[in-house]
């Protein structure tokens, strides 16, 4: 009998404070909850259940890895918010080798394999499958983070957890492998979504996450235009020449 498991994380749109949230400013988000990325989790038996197969569909990635490749010792679900493992990294970075994609191809690959390593029940054949529902890629609105919220969510819930904050942490440990310092915002966002307030947290250096009541007569309606024009946050930060130091 085969086990599926589903779930979806928004795009977001910042308001007001982008990059400069992480010199001391405020930042205003919002959550796009239309724009979605969607995540699938199947639990296999069969010819499939030494195999883990992912589906990137909006990436054109697809791929089928041994298990017996992916198995970790010290699995910890329970995260605090901070960088991948460097060991677990460094194997998923060596199975990714065999694989021969683009760059962008593979830092996302490579975001969902250690994932997978980390959080994935490993002991029979799994299928994930991830589609984009209308929130493009590289637009400025939080579409890696929304991939990594929605993996991350789909990953713990085939082990029975649905706890926000460890769902974010996670989502977080992804956004590192993608981008090398984020800030924290896109995926907070995308996971609690709403409307919320960023501010560093002088003490510890990280970004506080402070949702916003919006009472239903203030509704917030933004027109939001795609200029088809390609981001990457990471080359962004690196011209700006924003210190790694400066995020949490």
């Amino acid at each position: 009998m085969m086990s599926c498991f589903e779930a979806s994380a928004p795009g977001k749109v910042i308001l007001f404070g982008e990059h400069a949230v992480v010199h001391g400013s405020h930042a205003v988000a919002s959550s796009l909850d239309d724009l979605r990325v969607y995540a699938r989790l199947e639990i296999e038996s069969g010819e499939s259940q030494n195999m883990l197969r992912i589906n990137l569909n909006d990436l054109g990635i697809k791929c089928s890895l041994k298990i017996s490749d992916l198995v970790i010792k010290n699995k910890d679900l329970k995260k605090e918010q901070g960088p991948p493992r460097s060991d677990v990294l460094k194997k998923a970075h060596n199975i990714l080798m065999n694989l021969k994609y683009s760059p962008e191809k593979q830092s996302a690959l490579l975001a969902v394999i250690y994932l997978c390593m980390e959080l994935c029940p490993l002991s029979t054949g799994v299928y994930l499958q991830v589609v984009s529902a209308g929130l493009p890629i590289g637009a400025g609105l939080g579409s890696s983070a929304a991939f990594s919220v929605a993996i991350s969510a789909v990953l713990l819930a085939a082990c029975g957890v649905e706890e926000k904050k460890l769902i974010n942490a996670w989502a977080f440990c992804a956004e590192v492998i993608l981008h090398g310092s984020p800030s924290g915002l896109d995926n907070a966002m995308s996971c609690f979504g709403g409307h919320a307030l960023f501010v560093r947290d002088t003490t510890c250096g990280r970004i506080k996450h402070q949702p916003l009541c919006v009472e239903p007569q203030h509704n917030i309606y933004l027109l939001i235009t795609n200029t088809q024009k390609l981001r990457s946050t990471k080359k962004t930060r690196s011209t700006r020449c924003i210190p790694s130091s400066s995020y949490g």
